[in-house]
């Protein structure tokens, strides 16, 4: 026996057809959806997550009817910072350590240094420069003047005290056995004797870094500047070994295997990341480069900021070590030199 369809009855499976194929692909949407947005709130590491998260807070208290003030270009800018800084230990874990410890081949040296550069990332201020400039997992190295390119150590003071400066660092602790007093204004005075006394008996072997090389030298002298706007130590630092066509940028108590290169894109990203008009004091943009990054390490680049053979350009020459997230500069270490006196301000 045929079944006979009507013209109507046909009509009325297409309808019943149709609408239950658009709740079919609602439902298939609607799940999507929520997988993208799942996949969102997992993924902490993803765009939306660098893109502001004080964006967040702002929708949230949206719903109050009382009005708020447009940000300006520079509350932008710091709040930015202030949320890449706080998952920056995380985008480090994630792009950089876990990769490079379970994934890519590199160096035993690499690898120890960046479990000590996530294990810096995690302690709080005091914890990390409580101690020695060349303890940390890397120091800084400055010419200031003729024959004086060595090892620079800031003051660094203890930011749980208000309104005192009490130093931190140890580096200051090599005077408490110098006799006569110190008498150094506007000039460094090294202390031979005192630096003998406490290193001739223990290994003061270090590596030193150029724009092109690496070099294992030691350290030869200590010294003290203080100036009306400027005060640090100096671990002078033995440059027999130094090409005349390298120039000194870091040393390090770990034996990287790093490749000199510069990157151009990195150097336009970093001075995109600068904000004209945002800092207290006096400060325009001076060019940080790429020198190096550290070979089988993705997105983790050495920087610099200086002239040579004695800078005698920038009011801040610095040193850096920064991560590039989906184009957004991140700085893991930097150590600067006030040369212009912020601090007379």
């Amino acid at each position: 026996m045929k079944l006979k369809i009507t013209s109507t009855a046909f009509y009325g499976l297409l309808i019943i057809f149709i609408s239950c194929s658009n709740k079919t692909n609602d439902k298939q949407n609607f799940t999507q959806r929520n997988n993208v947005n799942d996949s969102l709130i997992r993924n902490q590491h993803s765009t939306p997550v660098l893109k502001d998260s004080f964006e967040i807070s702002e929708n949230k208290s949206s719903t109050v009817n009382k009005p708020k003030a447009p940000l300006n270009n520079c509350e932008i800018h710091w709040r930015r910072l202030d949320s890449l800084n706080k998952i920056k230990r995380e985008l480090f874990n994630k792009y950089i350590l876990t990769p490079t410890l379970y994934v890519n081949k590199t160096s035993k040296g690499n690898q120890e240094f960046l479990k000590a550069l996530d294990e810096f990332l995690k302690q709080d201020w005091n914890t990390k420069y409580s101690k020695y400039a060349f303890e940390q997992i890397l120091a800084p190295i400055f010419t200031l003047d003729k024959n004086q390119t060595g090892i620079i150590a800031n003051l660094k003071y203890d930011n749980k005290v208000k309104n005192q400066f009490i130093e931190i660092n140890l580096d200051g602790n090599l005077l408490n056995k110098v006799k006569n007093g110190i008498d150094n204004m506007d000039k460094l005075v090294l202390y031979k004797a005192t630096f003998d006394s406490i290193f001739s008996n223990k290994k003061d072997s270090i590596y030193l870094y150029t724009d092109k090389s690496k070099i294992k030298s030691r350290m030869i002298n200590y010294g003290y500047y203080q100036g009306p706007c400027l005060e640090y130590y100096n671990y002078l630092v033995d440059t027999t070994l130094v090409r005349k066509n390298e120039n000194l940028l870091l040393a390090s108590r770990f034996d990287l295997d790093l490749w000199p290169i510069q990157k151009l894109r990195i150097d336009s990203i970093i001075k995109l990341s600068y904000a004209k008009g945002c800092y207290d004091c006096s400060f325009k943009f001076e060019p940080e480069k790429t020198f190096a990054i550290l070979k089988g390490v993705p997105n983790l680049y050495f920087t610099y900021t200086d002239t040579f053979p004695i800078n005698d350009q920038f009011d801040y020459p610095e040193r850096a070590v920064i991560m590039v997230i989906e184009n957004q500069k991140i700085d893991l270490w930097t150590e600067e030199i006030d040369l212009f006196g912020c601090s007379c301000l």
